[in-house]
């Protein structure tokens, strides 16, 4: 079954980009040698994107005057964009010649210039334009959030063939040698590298990506960018700050469920300060733990309080008395038990509550 021509643009030319943006030749080239191809036959050059992307790779066709988007109909979760003929190519070349990085693309595409006679131009490698790490990233990378007790790490991962461009990403974004790591096949015909790394503040982010990501990609970026900046300004040390970060961590790189699960992100459509409350913000800015919180909350809990009027005059140690909580049910927000760190806390501050020290 061939391919369906889903859009022409060839005669669309409404609206078309221009195509002495730099900064957008950059990007496209980045994600170009991410995403796409070069065969010295034809097609010269074959892009695939997912078909949520399809807008994307109209803008594309569009930028490189190429024919147009196509479908397969047995994989209708792509769309791809390919040059079939010379004078496309042609096109091709003026723009981003001289701008390819990688090792592994600029030799497809010199394999194409030699058959057209064509002078092919490599890219210097110490001198990346900034537009071309965002379109790269936004074609091989990822954007995780990984969640501990106590914690929240904000990470960076790429993957490619090409280790050289690794390292000068890594030089440039992280300068430690101990991001990148190497896995090769039993058989070492498939080798690959891993750069990986924290993102903790979001001066750094702007570093990585002072561009936006025009793949579905953007939507994890924003929710991304969100959690940087509550983790930047101590929020993930608090239950509601934690909580949010926690819900929105499971929409993020969902890419593929399409615009139905963006609806369900807040991070998405607000700033993290518009949706935590006056009191999160002060425990944040005092850079409260959340064992803290916790144990704020339970000495001002109406049950423990009745509780240690209670039985103030009795000798209990905190371990019984984290016992006997357990007993009557006294539990946090969530139904979970206090420790015995959080008792402690909490029977000082009824002791003293004058005191403000651990």
């Amino acid at each position: 079954m061939s391919e369906k021509l889903i859009f022409n643009a060839v005669n669309n030319k409404l609206n078309s980009l221009p195509i002495t943006d730099d900064i957008l030749i950059n990007y496209y080239v980045g994600l170009l040698e991410a995403d796409g191809s070069f065969c010295s036959k034809s097609p010269y050059l074959d892009i695939v994107q997912h078909s949520l992307d399809s807008k994307l790779m109209q803008d594309i066709a569009k930028l490189f005057n190429i024919e147009g988007v196509y479908v397969n109909p047995r994989q209708p979760q792509y769309t791809r964009v390919r040059v079939t003929n010379k004078e496309g190519f042609f096109h091709v070349y003026n723009l981003i010649n001289g701008k390819l990085i990688t090792e592994h693309r600029f030799s497809q595409f010199k394999g194409v210039c030699d058959k057209l006679g064509l002078e092919a131009l490599k890219g210097d490698i110490n001198n990346i334009h900034p537009a071309w790490i965002t379109g790269f990233t936004d074609g091989s990378g990822s954007l995780t959030v990984k969640i501990g007790d106590h914690t929240v790490n904000t990470v960076f991962t790429i993957s490619h063939k090409d280790p050289g461009v690794l390292h000068i990403l890594n030089k440039y974004l992280f300068n430690n040698e101990k991001n990148i790591t190497y896995w090769e096949s039993k058989d070492l015909s498939t080798q690959n590298s891993t750069l990986r790394g924290n993102i903790s503040t979001l001066s750094d982010l702007k570093k990585f990506f002072p561009y936006e990501f025009k793949t579905r990609k953007y939507n994890s970026l924003k929710i991304f960018t969100e959690i940087v900046s509550m983790k930047e300004n101590k929020v993930h040390l608090t239950p509601q700050g934690l909580d949010l970060i926690k819900s929105e961590h499971k929409l993020m790189n969902n890419h593929n469920q399409g615009e139905n699960w963006i609806g369900n992100s807040k991070l998405l459509y607000n700033n993290w300060e518009d949706l935590i409350s006056e009191e999160t913000k002060l425990l944040a800015k005092n850079k409260l733990t959340v064992s803290t919180v916790t144990a704020d909350s339970l000495a001002f809990n109406p049950k423990f309080i009745e509780f240690w009027n209670n039985h103030s005059n009795r000798t209990l140690t905190n371990k019984r008395i984290m016992e006997e909580l357990a007993h009557l049910g006294i539990t946090n927000k969530h139904g979970l038990s206090y420790g015995i760190s959080q008792v402690t806390r909490a029977v000082n501050q009824l002791r003293n509550p004058g005191d403000k020290s651990d």
